[in-house]
């Protein structure tokens, strides 16, 4: 279980990861607090927000072009993005919050994998927040034998067809 970071006189918040990265655990801390007393943000940030910032900091590089100085801005925007939903009075999360973050309206072109990636992340560190509910199980279940069931009718189809005979004409 990650440790509590100090945000406030009287407020503590658990990150949503095991944070050993001093640099990391501050600028996570400062992103936390920014979203709750600086920006005072009233619904979760969208994920093009982590994408763009993470992308902009896996890019960035310090004088030297070493990247390495750069990574621990991940931790802001980590943060942020758990601030965004967390009351400043308590550091749960607010009860008319669902999710970590929500989808952007839009998509471009070539940065499916991003989005995919960052998705992946976000699921993962939302579900210490907000478990799966009954519905979401029976959901995903029903999914899986949808496709289960739509994947063996395919490979059956395709292993009851005879190969078809080449025929070579020489001219």
């Amino acid at each position: 279980m990650p440790t509590a970071l100090h945000i406030a006189s009287r407020l503590h918040v658990t990150p949503l990861l095991n944070i050993h990265h001093p640099p990391f655990e501050k600028l996570y801390q400062n992103g936390v607090y920014w979203s709750l007393f600086r920006e005072r943000h009233t619904r979760p940030m969208t994920d093009s927000y982590m994408l763009k910032n993470v992308r902009e900091s896996l890019t960035d590089t310090d004088v030297d072009g070493q990247q390495g100085f750069w990574l621990p801005i991940i931790g802001f925007h980590f943060g942020r993005l758990h601030g965004a939903i967390l009351s400043s009075q308590t550091g749960n999360p607010r009860p008319d919050v669902t999710a970590l973050a929500h989808d952007a309206a839009y998509f471009h072109d070539g940065e499916s994998t991003w989005y995919y990636a960052i998705g992946c992340m976000l699921g993962e560190l939302s579900g210490q927040l907000f478990p799966a509910t009954t519905e979401e199980y029976a959901r995903w279940e029903a999914d899986r034998r949808f496709w289960q069931a739509h994947s063996q009718r395919t490979s059956h189809h395709a292993a009851d067809t005879e190969p078809v005979s080449i025929v070579t004409t020489i001219p």
